[in-house]
C-alpha cells in the first residue's frame, strides 16, 4: 500500500463564512456553520475524502462553543455529507448525485473521468525504475539536514544554490565524474533543463545565435536553447558519438561557437564518444572559444563498458557539466546542478 492511499487530505485551513447568503437574517449560529460547511464540499472547496477538523478545533478558530460544532457535524453525517467512523477522523464522504429538481435552472455537475487503469510496463525514454527510488534514505537524509541547519538559513536567499549544497555537489562530481569541481563553480538548479535554459539565455546574451547538437538527440534541451534564440545545427553521430569533423565544418559555416553533446552516453544511440573524438572536440573548443555544454545524461547507469570520466576534466575552461538527479534518484525531485567555466561561474 502507498503512501497516497493512506495519508489523510486535511481541510483545517479551510475559510468558512458563516454569513447567511440572500437574507439579512441571522439564522442560528449552529445552522450557520452546517451551511458554510455545506457550500465548501458542494463548490469543490474541501474535496471527497478530506478530513474535517476535530469539532474543538473548528469551535476554537471559528470563536463557538463546541456544540455547535457537534450539532453541525451531526447533521451532515445524518445526511451521508460527511462520513464518521470510529478511531478516524470525520470526512467529505463520496458525493451523491443531487436531483435535478434541487438544482432549478442549473446545468447537472459533470462526472468526473474515470481513472486510468495503471501503467504496467512503463517505456518511455528517461524515466528510471521508480521502484528503486530510495525513499527512506532520502527521508532521513532531509530530517538529518533540517535538524542541523540554522534557523537564519531558513530566511535566506542563495540564488547560486545553498553553500554546502554545492560543496557537496561538487565534491559528489570530483569523486564519481572525476571532474575537475570547484564548489564556487557550481550552481544548483531544478534540473538539466532548469540549467539549459539559464545557460542559453546567458549564451544568447552573449551574442550567440546558433548551438551545434547531436542528431538524433533528446529534443526538449534542443528547444530550450531554440525557445531562446539558439538555432539548432544539426551534427551526425554514429558508433563513436558525434562527428567531430562535420561539426567543424558547420561551426566554420554557420558561426556557432557552442556544442550540446552526451559523451558519456548519447541518446538515443547509446554511443560513448570516442577518445579521439573527445580530444578533437576540445581541441576545436580552445581553437576557435567555443563552449561544449555536456549533458551527463545517464552516466551513473552502465552495464556494458568501463566508467566514462567527463570531457569536462579535460577542458574546465570550455565545458559547461549539466546534471541531475532525475534518473538516479527520482523526476519529481526537480534537483540539478551546473558546474561551469570560470566565465560563466557566479560572481
Amino acid at each position: 500500500m502507498t503512501m497516497q492511499k493512506t495519508r489523510p487530505i486535511l481541510a483545517w485551513e479551510m475559510l468558512l463564512d458563516l454569513e447567511a447568503e440572500g437574507t439579512d437574517a441571522r439564522p442560528p449560529l449552529r445552522d450557520r456553520v452546517e451551511n458554510a460547511l455545506r457550500r465548501a464540499i458542494e463548490d469543490g472547496r474541501l474535496v471527497t475524502g478530506s478530513a474535517v477538523p476535530p469539532s474543538r478545533t473548528l469551535a476554537e478558530t471559528l470563536g463557538v462553543s463546541r456544540w455547535v460544532v457537534t450539532e453541525a457535524y451531526g447533521q451532515l453525517v445524518a445526511e451521508g455529507v460527511l462520513e464518521a467512523r470510529t478511531g478516524s477522523a470525520t470526512r467529505v464522504a463520496e458525493r451523491q448525485e443531487v436531483p435535478k429538481a434541487t438544482r432549478g435552472n442549473d446545468h447537472p455537475r459533470p462526472r468526473d473521468p474515470a481513472p486510468a487503469p495503471p501503467i504496467r510496463y512503463d517505456l518511455r525514454p528517461g524515466i528510471p525504475d521508480l521502484r528503486a527510488t530510495p525513499r527512506s534514505r532520502w527521508a532521513a537524509a532531509l530530517r538529518a539536514g533540517l535538524a542541523d541547519l540554522p534557523d537564519r538559513e531558513l530566511a535566506a536567499a542563495h540564488p547560486f544554490g545553498y553553500a554546502p549544497s554545492r560543496a557537496a555537489v561538487a565534491a559528489y562530481l570530483s569523486r564519481s565524474r572525476h571532474a575537475d569541481a570547484d564548489p564556487d563553480r557550481v550552481t544548483i538548479t531544478h534540473g538539466a533543463t532548469d540549467g539549459m535554459d539559464i545557460l542559453t539565455r546567458e549564451l544568447h546574451g552573449r551574442g550567440h545565435r546558433a548551438l551545434l547538437v547531436e542528431d538524433p538527440s533528446w529534443p526538449r534541451l534542443r528547444a530550450v536553447a531554440e525557445d531562446n534564440g539558439l538555432r539548432p545545427i544539426r551534427v551526425p553521430v554514429d558508433d563513436d558519438g558525434i562527428d567531430i569533423e562535420v561539426l567543424a565544418a558547420l561551426a566554420t559555416r554557420t558561426g556557432a561557437r557552442a556544442a550540446l553533446v552526451t559523451p558519456a552516453h548519447q541518446f538515443p544511440l547509446g554511443a560513448a564518444l570516442a577518445p579521439s573524438r573527445r580530444e578533437q572536440l576540445v581541441r576545436w573548443a580552445r581553437e576557435h572559444a567555443g563552449l561544449v555544454i555536456e549533458d551527463d545524461y545517464d552516466a551513473e547507469f552502465r552495464y556494458d563498458r568501463r566508467p566514462v570520466p567527463a570531457l569536462q576534466r579535460l577542458a574546465p575552461d570550455h565545458v559547461a557539466l549539466i546534471g541531475s538527479l532525475s534518473k538516479s534518484v527520482s523526476p519529481s525531485l526537480g534537483l540539478g546542478w551546473m558546474l561551469l567555466p570560470p566565465d560563466l561561474a557566479p560572481p
